[in-house]
This record gives structure tokens, C-alpha cells and sequence, in this order.
């Protein structure tokens, strides 16, 4: 059993925190390791970088556990909706630092496809910069492109209000044309696998995603590499898909999408979401 789960288990039923005590308590644990890191010895950039990482992902592991603890017991945090907006909290809580203008988003991905006649796998290393310039590896090559090239969303520029979000998410084509909530869902994982998003951007496409009707709960998923999760699942006429969470971080694990004919799948992708971060140029990794 790690912390989080004494936390919750210990946690006694209670209501949700009041806003300034909640706002009080981040700003004491924030003076905490203001000076901490006040008091240790200068480093050179590089560790600097990583030490106060270390100390971000600290504090939203307590900020965490105080969502975790207030939330009371027998609520609808059982329910797929539910989940979801409890993710919603637990994503806004979590460590970030924005890309740089001369730096580039890294993410590493693998992906499954298998359809009635073959069976493929590959991995997929991207480095995108804040310009639309970067590089990506997958099984169709080694590409780089130059500024304004890939053409892709900027998620710190998306709207924080979900009901804004979910009007944009299904008007907008540039990650596709939504149709039905299947495709819906597909758009906000892409949009939370794919890229690295700012917390309330990813706090706004999890409440988008529990105002999704018919979506199920699996709290004992298990993603196509190991590890383990809780599963969202969404059913339609032709297509399913599957999202598996990590409910600690709300960090999305992976995505599988099915076209289906009477029940029988005759096709599904599976992409799993393996590792991101910041570098410094599109030769490095985190």
C-alpha cells in the first residue's frame, strides 16, 4: 500500500475543503520549498532544473492527497462522470513548466494495430516546438520540419471554460471532424496523451469528457504494456474506445479505438502513452 492509498483509507467522510483554506495551505507548503531550495548550494542550470522539478512533483503529491482526502465517501466518484471530474482536481494539482521558445516538447509512444489480416507495433518519438517546428520518428521514417511545418494545436492557447472547450472540440477539424461523442472522446486523448498541456487545459478536457453520456468504469485496468489503471470506456453504433488512466496523476496511459461490425472487432489501434518532457533540441531526450 503507498501513501495515497493510507491517505484514502484512513480519510475520514468529510466535505470539501474551504477555498481559502485550501489556497493558505499551498501557500505554506510553497514557502516551504521556496526555501529549501533557498538554502542549498548553487547548481548549475541543469540541476537546478531538476531539483525543483523534484520539489513540484512533492508538492502536488500532497495537493493530491488533499483532494484525495476530501472527498467524501459514497459519492459519485464510483461512476465513470464521476471519475472523470475527480481527475479534473487531480490533473489541475499536478507540476508544470510551459515549453520555452527555443525549446521542444518530447513524447515517446508505442502503438498497436491489428485488424482481421495483420498485426503491427512501432514506436514513436516526437519533438514539436512552440514555432510548429520539430522532428518525428516513427516506422514511416526519420522527419524534421521547419517553423509552422506540423501545424499543430497549442494547448496553452485552448479555453479553460469546459462548456468554451467542448464548442471548440467539436467544431474545430484541424484534429479532426466530430461527429459523435466516440469521436469526441478520441479528441480530448489525443489532446491529453499527445501533447504536454497546461493543468487547467487538462482539468477543462476531463470535465469536458464527464459530460460525456454513457461512458463506463473499470477500476482494475491494465494498459497494453502493464501497468495499471482505471479504464473509461465509450460505446457506439461502429466504435469504441478505451481510455486507461492513472488515477494518482491523471496522467493518461493509453487509448485503444475499435471499429466493430455486429460486436466483432475488424479493427483496433492502441496507443500507449510511454514517457514526455521538455529538451533542449531534437537530438536530446529527457
Amino acid at each position: 500500500m503507498n501513501d495515497l492509498e493510507l491517505i484514502k483509507l484512513v480519510a475520514p467522510p468529510t466535505g470539501a475543503p474551504d477555498p481559502a483554506a485550501r489556497a493558505a495551505a499551498q501557500a505554506r507548503l510553497q514557502a516551504l520549498i521556496d526555501a529549501e531550495v533557498a538554502s542549498r548550494p548553487r547548481r548549475t542550470p541543469l540541476a537546478r532544473r531538476r531539483v525543483q522539478t523534484a520539489w513540484k512533483v512533492a508538492a502536488a503529491a500532497v495537493v493530491v492527497a488533499i483532494v484525495v482526502l476530501f472527498i467524501p465517501r459514497g459519492t459519485e466518484s464510483a461512476t465513470a462522470s464521476g471519475f472523470l471530474r475527480q481527475m479534473g482536481s487531480v490533473a489541475e494539482a499536478q507540476p508544470y513548466e510551459p515549453v520555452g521558445k527555443d525549446e521542444f516538447a518530447y513524447s515517446l509512444s508505442r502503438t498497436f494495430v491489428s485488424n482481421q489480416e495483420e498485426s503491427l507495433d512501432w514506436t514513436r518519438e516526437q519533438w514539436i516546438g512552440p514555432n510548429g517546428q520539430g522532428r518525428i520518428i516513427d516506422r514511416f521514417g526519420d522527419q524534421t520540419y521547419g517553423p509552422g511545418e506540423l501545424g499543430l494545436i497549442v494547448p496553452s492557447n485552448l479555453p479553460r471554460d469546459p462548456a468554451e472547450l467542448e464548442r471548440w472540440l467539436r467544431s474545430d477539424e484541424t484534429l479532426g471532424r466530430v461527429s459523435n461523442d466516440v469521436q469526441l472522446l478520441s479528441k480530448i486523448a489525443t489532446l491529453l496523451g499527445g501533447t504536454i498541456a497546461p493543468p487547467d487545459v487538462r482539468s477543462a478536457l476531463y470535465s469536458v469528457a464527464a459530460r460525456i453520456p454513457g461512458t463506463e468504469l473499470n477500476e482494475d485496468a491494465v494498459d497494453a504494456v502493464g501497468r495499471p489503471g482505471t479504464a473509461i470506456t465509450l460505446r457506439g453504433a461502429t466504435q469504441r474506445i478505451e481510455l486507461i488512466i492513472a488515477p494518482d496523476t491523471a496522467r493518461l496511459l493509453s487509448r485503444t479505438e475499435s471499429l466493430t461490425e455486429t460486436d466483432e472487432v475488424r479493427r483496433q489501434e492502441t496507443i500507449v502513452y510511454l514517457e514526455e518532457g521538455i529538451t533542449d533540441s531534437t537530438s536530446e531526450r529527457p
